[in-house]
């Protein structure tokens, strides 16, 4: 016999950690305290329960019950500590994983009593092969099905009340039924409503969390799109004032051109000068609600000491909603500015090139880099250090993307990071 349940409970507890964040030499701790585990509840389990037993006069089957329940709460109490010490996690979220891999572990442990019942023999437990086997679907299960869509930002997102509650079913289902069922001799029968009920548990708290990170997400992109609604506004004004002022500048031309006194004229002539400066970063490119984000981002620009070129046909991304078409170029060129301005001043650019090419609308944001980005998976993580409200740009920048049914790519290109956007427009 090979079968230990401290290394079933352990194996499964690393598969709803693996998307967790870690403490420092995880590793190490997680080796360590599994081994003490192992030596204390395992190894020397038998020396450190004769005590309870020999000066206790109760019936054999209570003992047998006592036994048991010190035996399992035992493990309760080091494998919550386990979690609690690898991985960076209150003690309500290191009992709620302990949770989910003790009620993922007994689902294995059913198939395995059905596998033996029907077969009337020990097969599930005495091959090796079959036991990883049902052991190894289980946790692929369990990380597929509820570790990995549970997680956000490496944590899963519960309360203490979910915690608890979700603690007490499980002990409940697990130990308490478990016990009652094998020493009542319908162990195969517990195996097949532990099942569905493990599952249905699971089922619920995935459910559950899963509607509570979407709703979280929501709520903060309704906040993101409304501060853009509201720089959009901002913009749009600016853009009337500039206008305005155009025409201002138009009349007060004429009257300088009617001036005798030279000094005057000349003074008229530098106030401006000043004043059409500003002109050099508006954007025309015969679509009004890209001409506002490109000459914001433009004049932000001329602060930084970025230069910013423009080659843009605006006329191809008319077919985008306005709010849509701002945030999407406002989010990719803030990327780009941020990113240019921590350079050297002469090196300081974002090229921008809007244009219809066979039959296709690309969008084409560039800017030059001299660090590693921060990919993982294929997947560009941002470096900012409020990591969850900046990563929301990114997100609803493929959000919007995906609605125009377009693609969004990104590559390094001679020490360039280029930002390309496709639509079959």
């Amino acid at each position: 016999m090979f079968k230990s349940f401290l290394c079933e409970m352990l194996i499964s507890i690393i598969v709803f950690m693996i998307p967790m964040n870690k403490q420092r030499m995880y590793v190490l701790k997680f080796l360590v305290a599994s081994g003490v585990a192992l030596f204390l509840v395992d190894i020397n389990r038998m020396s450190w329960m004769k005590p309870i037993f020999v000066h206790t006069n109760i019936m054999p089957n209570a003992a047998g019950y006592i036994q048991a329940i010190i035996y399992y709460g035992m493990h309760i109490l080091i494998m919550t500590a386990i979690i609690y010490i690898t991985v960076r996690a209150s003690l309500v979220e290191s009992i709620f994983v302990f949770s989910l891999a003790y009620a993922t572990e007994h689902i294995a442990y059913c198939i395995r009593v059905l596998i033996n019942y029907y077969t009337a023999s020990e097969m599930a437990d005495d091959n090796l092969i079959l036991y990883l086997g049902i052991h190894g679907l289980v946790c692929v299960f369990g990380y597929l099905f509820m570790a990995r869509p549970m997680t956000k930002d490496g944590h899963y997102k519960i309360d203490a009340i979910n915690s608890v509650w979700m603690g007490i079913m499980v002990i409940f289902l697990v130990l308490v039924m478990s016990l009652i069922s094998f020493t009542r001799g319908f162990q195969h029968i517990h195996a097949i409503y532990a099942i569905m009920a493990c599952v249905l548990l699971l089922s619920m708290e995935r459910s559950q969390i899963i509607a509570s990170i979407e709703e979280e997400e929501f709520s903060e992109r309704e906040r993101l799109w409304e501060q853009k609604r509201m720089q959009y506004e901002i913009s749009k004004d600016a853009m009337a004032v500039v206008n305005r002022n155009y025409h201002d500048i138009k009349h007060q031309i004429a009257a300088v051109n009617a001036m005798t006194d030279a000094d005057r004229r000349h003074e008229a002539l530098q106030r401006m000068e000043e004043n059409i400066a500003i002109y050099d970063s508006v954007v025309h490119t015969e679509n009004e609600l890209l001409d506002t984000v490109l000459t914001e981002k433009r004049l932000a620009c001329g602060r930084k000491h970025i230069t910013m070129s423009c080659i843009c046909d605006g006329k191809v991304l008319l077919f985008m909603d306005g709010l849509d078409l701002y945030t999407l170029m406002g989010n990719a060129l803030d990327n780009a500015i941020e990113a240019t301005e921590k350079l050297p001043e002469n090196q300081r650019f974002v090229s921008v090139k809007i244009q219809n090419k066979v039959g296709m609308t690309l969008v084409e944001i560039s800017n030059p880099i001299n660090q590693e980005l921060n990919i993982v998976e294929g997947k560009l993580h941002t470096t900012k250090k409020d990591k969850e409200a900046h990563g929301f740009g990114m997100r609803s920048m493929k959000e919007i993307v995906k609605r125009y049914d377009g693609i969004l790519e990104y590559k390094i290109y001679r020490n360039n990071f280029v930002l390309r956007l496709i639509f079959q427009k």
